[in-house]
């Protein structure tokens, strides 16, 4: 059972086509046939009109504010959507996306400041090696260096 309107509408339509060339066929009347090149020259004609209409009803001011409230209404849509999810999340006690996205600023300002810090404690070990990496090292000097980092003890 087929009860919707644009498939009857197109039913109606095509019906009434078919009567009008049954009726005219039964007069003895046939459509002249045509040759390739006017139905291509009929065929660009109407896809013009076609388009230059749509072109026109697309740049209209009525299609563009529909379109525009189309898309306000979406955003709206979303937003809703979006504070829908974060009430529930957080009625369960679950992290919302806003929360692991502070969690990881937080991480990665820590990780700079470390960073920061170990440069800073890089160029002060730096500086206080400096003047003992002259060509003139005594012995006593090396020994002392190994037995602190470990290498002097078997």
């Amino acid at each position: 059972m087929n009860n919707g309107s644009t498939s009857m509408g197109g039913d109606a339509f095509t019906s009434f086509w078919g009567d009008l060339m049954g009726q005219m066929a039964t007069v003895g009347f046939t459509p002249p046939a045509m040759n390739p090149d006017m139905s291509n020259h009929m065929r660009k004609a109407f896809f013009s009109v076609l388009s230059n209409h749509a072109e026109e009803f697309m740049r209209s001011e009525q299609f563009l504010s529909a379109m525009k409230q189309s898309m306000d209404n979406a955003l709206a849509m979303k937003q809703q959507m979006n504070q829908f999810f974060q009430q529930n999340l957080r009625a369960f006690n679950m992290p919302t996306s806003s929360d692991t996205e502070h969690v990881a600023r937080l991480v990665r300002g820590m990780e700079e400041r470390m960073m920061e810090r170990l440069d800073d404690l890089d160029i002060r070990l730096g500086q206080l090696e400096s003047p003992g990496k002259d060509s003139n090292k005594t012995a006593g000097d090396k020994t002392s260096a190994e037995s602190r980092s470990g290498k002097g003890r078997r």
